[in-house]
This record gives structure tokens, C-alpha cells and sequence, in this order.
């Protein structure tokens, strides 16, 4: 969509090689050192993060104050959520001020939607409401293609997984693809005909 409206943008990928667009660029080393210059060095009408990590996240906030522009933060799962427990003072205090600095807050879910505006104290002014899955609706009346009426026919019972295939953490297949197939082959003594649907995400080069 950015490309199509002609908007000068850039994606820096910190979690994944990808070279799919060249204004995608995967920082694979020094990722700390990286986002330190990116904080000092960087010019830009608008930032957006989206990261799990909550020093990125408190660091994004301190650039907020030192730099111009217009600063966006997307949030999903419960990590803003358990921050704002209370449990570590100091840790919800630094997770409230980032809130509040921010121009624009996107939730996922309307838990962390109340969150931020209950316990952080953030306007809902700043705050919007973009569901995780968003479903086409122009699609929700198609039929389904033949070959997977032909698979949910044949095959029961059925388990469906979603994730990036290997993708590897520490030795760890982060989204249990591995541990999915070893169950396929652990309960085909109980249910023979058992099936497997894996929606694999991604850009093109995965």
C-alpha cells in the first residue's frame, strides 16, 4: 500500500532475514548498537515500532522527546498488560511514561485497549482499535477450493497450525512446527486417519 500511494518509507526487520522489497533491510548484528544510531542518526516525518521488547520500547519512548515527528507504537499480546501489573514499580512507571508519549497507540485487542487508557492513563484520543484478523468479507461467500473440501472429507479428525516454518530460536522451533508433526506421528496409533493443515506465514523467500 505505501508503495502504491508512492510514500518514502522504510521497514528495518530485526527479528528475520528478508529481502523481498529493497526498502525492507534486516539488521542481523549489533541490533542494540544499530537502534542507538538509528535513535541519534535517523530523520523522519513518522516512526512506527512494533516490538515485544520492552527496553526497545522504553528506549523508543526516551527518542520520542529527542527527536521530531510523529511516534506510533503497536502493541499485541499481554506484554503491555503484565508491565502495567504493578508488580515491578519502576518497570510500570517507565511503561506508563512511554504510553503517554506516544502520538498514536495501536491495540490489538480492546484488553489492551483498556488497559492503556485505565491503568496507563493514555487519552483515547491516542488510542485506536485494529483487530489482530481482520476478515475479508468479501470472501466469507466463496466456497471453499476443491482440494480442501476433498482433504476435510478424507482426513479426521483435523489439526491446524499457523507460523513461520523453521524458524529457529537457542535450537528451538519458535512456533512448534516440529512438536506439530511429532504429534501427528504420535497419535496416528490412535486415530489413522488423522490430517494436518499448516498455514505457513511469511514473505516470499520463506
Amino acid at each position: 500500500y505505501l508503495e502504491a500511494s508512492k510514500i518514502d518509507f522504510k521497514v528495518f526487520n530485526t527479528f528475520s532475514h528478508s529481502d523481498s522489497l529493497p526498502s525492507i533491510i534486516s539488521i542481523k548484528k549489533n541490533k542494540y548498537l544499530w537502534f542507538l544510531k538509528f535513535i541519534i542518526f535517523s530523520s523522519g516525518d513518522i516512526y512506527h515500532l512494533y516490538s515485544p521488547n520492552w527496553i526497545v520500547r522504553i528506549t523508543f519512548g526516551i527518542m520520542s522527546k529527542i527527536k521530531k515527528g510523529i511516534f506510533i507504537i503497536s502493541i499485541h499480546g499481554n506484554s503491555i498488560s503484565v508491565a502495567l501489573e504493578g508488580q515491578n514499580a519502576f518497570k510500570t512507571k517507565l511503561t506508563k511514561w512511554m504510553l503517554k508519549s506516544m502520538d498514536l497507540i495501536i491495540s490489538c485487542n480492546q484488553t489492551i485497549m483498556d488497559d492503556c487508557i485505565i491503568k496507563a492513563g493514555v487519552s483515547l484520543e491516542n488510542m485506536v482499535l485494529i483487530p489482530a484478523f481482520i476478515p475479508d468479507e468479501d470472501s466469507q461467500n466463496l466456497p471453499l477450493p476443491k482440494y480442501i473440501e476433498k482433504f476435510q472429507n478424507n482426513y479426521s479428525p483435523i489439526i491446524f497450525c499457523v507460523g513461520w516454518v523453521g524458524k529457529i530460536f537457542k535450537g528451538n522451533d519458535i512456533y512448534g512446527i516440529d512438536m506439530a508433526l511429532k504429534l501427528i506421528q504420535n497419535l496416528k496409533t490412535q486415530f489413522n486417519n488423522i490430517g494436518l493443515i499448516i498455514s505457513i506465514n511469511g514473505g516470499n523467500e520463506e
